[in-house]
């Protein structure tokens, strides 16, 4: 989601909540409760511990302030936006602090379900510009169960690595509709199913891209992938935009469009000792809904996230 909340986890640990991976330990059965329940949606509030670090140490770190003031008032506006117009599982909504939400957990309330962000616990390496990294995820869970056995956890997209969180709008749509379709799936299918299991369940359905225009952010052309080699290996329409028009596309739930993202599922480590990586898979997201119209790569690493790769668009081909 965004460069600046990362650099916090590379000087110390943070208030925000650390998280091992993306895991269900609900049972299918278990998410009727879920949503039977009020919601409460959290917002980040400033922290100063942090605020204090950042101020002394303002010129190693001349940006940090800035950012994480910055990170935090784009998030809880974004997320607001994303919920209110996008989550329909839960009726009773309800936004309210981090501390809100401790107090309750401390108070072993068992009358709310959350949605609430955290970061993975581990750190990796992201090999384009040398720097450690963790990876924000949304949780979804009974109040009870926040930081313990949380219900459903979901790796939040790699574009929180490009500058000046361009598309937290857009990651935070696609989580809120990610999350809702994977629990209707579970109930469904009736099946435990995490967030990397499902997206990897749907890929041969993308007969449905005939009708629509995938967009794709433009400075992804830079020096990664001509237009001839997509035109080649990706029969549909698509189209190279801005971040504020691809963000205006999916907050629109625009009917004729389709996007992309790389969606982190799996550490990788090449070799016993050697930093870890995130592998991802490429997934193209129909905006109207959040469902899954194609998946594209599923062993891409970190390191290479943000270059379209001929096979990607090829695997389109081979859909039914």
């Amino acid at each position: 989601m965004t460069n600046k909340i990362v650099l916090l986890a590379c000087f110390f640990i943070c208030t925000f909540t650390y998280s091992k991976a993306q895991k269900i330990h609900a049972e299918p059965s278990d998410f009727k409760q879920l949503f039977s329940r009020p919601l409460i949606v959290e917002l980040l509030e400033e922290d100063p511990k942090i605020i204090a670090h950042f101020e002394k140490n303002a010129k190693k770190h001349p940006n940090g302030l800035e950012d994480y003031k910055s990170f935090i008032a784009l998030y809880n506006e974004n997320i607001k936006m994303a919920v209110g117009k996008f989550w329909t599982a839960n009726k009773d909504i309800e936004y309210r602090t981090t501390s809100d939400i401790h107090t309750l957990v401390k108070k072993k309330n068992t009358t709310y379900s959350v949605l609430y962000y955290s970061e993975s616990a581990e750190q990796f390496v992201d090999y384009a510009t040398n720097k450690n990294i963790v990876v924000p995820m949304l949780n979804y869970t009974r109040m009870e169960h926040h930081n313990g056995k949380v219900d459903y956890s979901i790796f939040l997209p790699i574009s929180f690595l490009t500058p000046h969180d361009d598309y937290i709008e857009t990651d935070l749509i696609f989580g809120v509709q990610f999350i809702q379709r994977n629990i209707e799936y579970m109930i469904e299918k009736n099946v435990k199913m995490s967030a990397s299991a499902y997206a990897k369940t749907f890929g041969v359905t993308c007969t449905l891209l005939q009708n629509k225009t995938l967009f794709l952010d433009n400075k992804l052309m830079t020096n990664n992938a001509s237009i001839e080699e997509i035109k080649n290996n990706y029969k549909y329409k698509f189209t190279f935009a801005e971040a504020k028009k691809i963000n205006e596309v999916v907050e629109n739930a625009d009917q004729e469009a389709a996007y992309l993202v790389s969606l982190p599922y799996e550490k990788h480590t090449a070799s016993p000792g050697s930093a870890s990586s995130i592998l991802c898979i490429r997934l193209v997201i129909d905006p109207k809904d959040g469902n899954i119209l194609s998946n594209m790569g599923t062993a891409i690493s970190e390191s290479k996230t943000n270059i379209f790769l001929t096979q990607d668009f090829a695997t389109c081909d081979t859909c039914k």
